[in-house]
């Protein structure tokens, strides 16, 4: 399931990076990845199996070998502004 994703780090999870579940188990990758200047964060959208796909859950990433936490969030990843 394509599902939404940020890290509250500002460097980006780029396409191909490896998912994890907390418990360490490999459960996907990522298909886009890019920083956002809006929201301030890295923002993405992950391969998810349904389990994991639940807003709230979190995940986490490796990028050039480094785990970096995730989670799953809601869509829009920036609240609309207009009226």
């Amino acid at each position: 399931m394509l599902s939404p994703v940020r890290s509250q780090e500002r460097a980006p999870v780029r396409d191909g990076s490896q998912l994890y579940s907390m418990a360490g188990d490999l459960i996907d990758e990522i298909s886009s990845g890019a920083y956002s200047p809006l929201a301030k964060v890295a923002i993405g959208m992950a391969l998810l199996p349904v389990e994991f796909a639940k807003p709230g859950t979190e995940i986490v990433a490796e990028v050039r070998g480094r785990k970096r936490q995730l989670d799953v969030i809601e869509l829009p990843f920036v609240a609309h502004r207009y009226v």
